[in-house]
């Protein structure tokens, strides 16, 4: 077997490219790749794209998969639905990262929406998502949506606009995006938010990255009153990933089924993963993990002491 730039390694006997995704604590895992799309970097990351039998296109940034068009639906309609049908006006939403549109497509499929605002540092990815994953990319094209290349701390910190729903959608808290998982950086977005809005945020695995999964939790219940952490399992992750939605008033374990269901319909909101039966479910967490959170010497995330997860790329 060959190593190719530490990601790609080569079966000789069968001619056929091999994806190696290297994670903390010696894991590392294989995806047979089929066809090799892309492979380059942009002035802040490395994007690699290629096609597996069972994931379909899979997109990769420094050398993690981000998702698949097998299941990225999982994915973003985990981390959007939840939460935006707890709040009874989301009529204004802010993206943070989201730049390959997955979010963004899931927010705009509520009709209620009158304007998004998506902000992410990084313009290539947003082209690579529109020339690859059209489904995705042409959200970005409806008259809702205002596009901002800009770094997202430094957005948040200069708008004087007010959101109903805040979707902080970024890679790992690895390198400059680690300040945007900070107390300093959930105080200065909890400052754009309606009273009665919420925000919601990706919150690493469960269990392989179970530090920053509760550090990410504790960080956000140090600025918010209400903090839900609630998980769903994403194939092409392979692991059972973790979201955590904050506010000060909207509680996601609060409303009820019949009401999402109210919500969706009046919404027009349709779904392939989640449905109001689901919802509850989702903010069930395993025995060991809510006892984890509870031992756990897991840290508030500070500006002057961010976590930080290690690319190991």
């Amino acid at each position: 077997m060959i190593t190719k730039n530490s990601k790609w390694a080569f079966e000789a006997e069968v001619g056929r490219f091999q994806f190696i995704e290297k994670s903390m604590y010696g894991i590392s895992r294989l995806i047979n790749v089929s066809k090799i799309l892309y492979s380059g970097e942009t002035k802040y990351q490395r994007i690699d794209l290629f096609e597996s039998l069972l994931f379909g296109k899979v997109l990769v940034l420094d050398g993690l998969v981000q998702f698949s068009s097998y299941d990225e639906y999982i994915y973003h309609e985990a981390l959007v639905h939840p939460t935006m049908l707890s709040i009874e006006n989301p009529r204004k939403v802010l993206i943070i990262g989201g730049g390959d549109g997955g979010a963004l497509r899931q927010v705009l499929k509520h009709s209620i929406v009158e304007k998004v605002i998506l902000v992410d540092i990084d313009r290539e990815v947003i082209e690579f998502s529109k020339k690859y994953f059209p489904t995705l990319g042409k959200s970005f094209d409806d008259p809702r949506v205002k596009v901002i290349i800009d770094d997202g701390r430094k957005f948040i910190k200069e708008t004087t606009e007010i959101f109903d729903f805040i979707i902080i959608d970024l890679t790992d808290p690895s390198g400059p995006s680690r300040y945007l998982y900070t107390k300093e950086f959930y105080q200065l977005v909890k400052s754009k938010l309606a009273d009665d809005g919420a925000i919601v945020t990706h919150a690493e695995s469960l269990y392989v990255y179970q530090y920053f999964f509760i550090s990410i939790l504790r960080t956000l219940s140090a600025v918010f009153k209400v903090t839900r952490p609630y998980k769903a399992y994403v194939p092409s992750f392979g692991f059972l990933w973790g979201y955590v939605t904050a506010s000060e008033i909207v509680d996601p374990l609060t409303i009820s089924e019949k009401e999402i269901e109210k919500r969706m319909h009046e919404r027009g909101v349709t779904t392939k993963f989640y449905y109001p039966g689901l919802h509850k479910s989702l903010f069930i967490l395993p025995k060991d993990v809510l006892e984890a959170i509870e031992k756990s010497d897991a840290p508030i995330s500070t500006d002057e002491k961010p976590i930080e997860l290690p690319l190991i790329y």
